[in-house]
């Protein structure tokens, strides 16, 4: 038996809803026991767009790094006033990478990255953003107007029609942004 519960944060002071989370509750039997097993917490947040797979629906199995993505878009969330952000992807199952041409060892495959764009923000403004909070992986993609975040490790990269830009030179700019912000 599954129950589903709905949980919503309101902030008191603006009585604005923070997020709003899913906890399934399972009950399965062990040994000739029926154990309770804790809760899955899905966030459902106020993210336009989704982060489960275009392809197949589903969010990927690791469920750890979900979580601290979707506490680090959270974190960028508040860093931009609030702002909704729209995601364009998020977890990739390895059929649908594979059908838009992502990495091999893409950080989308392992739920640790989100293509994203904030209406009215540049991908430079985004991008910067998403250094302040913490993010690792940075991508800047001009010409189709979003940003890549990753909670991997700091990398940065831009394509588009500003030009290649080396990772070099993209995690020294990171890094400088993180100590001035």
């Amino acid at each position: 038996m599954t129950e589903k519960q709905v949980i919503e944060l309101l902030k008191a002071a603006t009585n604005e809803y923070l997020s709003k989370l899913e906890a399934l509750w399972k009950t399965i039997e062990v040994d000739s026991q029926v154990v309770v097993v804790p809760p899955v917490i899905k966030p459902i947040s106020h993210f336009t767009g989704d982060l489960n797979c275009k392809h197949c629906g589903k969010v990927g199995p690791y469920a750890e790094n979900y979580s601290k993505l979707v506490a680090k878009l959270e974190k960028l969330r508040t860093a931009i006033g609030n702002k909704p952000i729209h995601v364009l992807s998020g977890y990739r199952c390895p059929t649908h990478n594979a059908e838009v041409g992502g990495a091999t060892n893409s950080y989308h495959m392992q739920d640790m990255a989100a293509d994203i764009y904030v209406d009215g923000m540049s991908v430079d403004q985004v991008a910067t953003a998403a250094i302040s909070v913490g993010f690792g992986g940075i991508g800047r993609y001009y010409d189709q107007q979003f940003t890549h975040v990753d909670i991997g490790p700091v990398a940065g990269w831009t394509q588009g029609s500003k030009g290649f830009i080396s990772v070099g030179d993209l995690i020294d700019t990171n890094e400088k942004i993180r100590k001035e912000g």
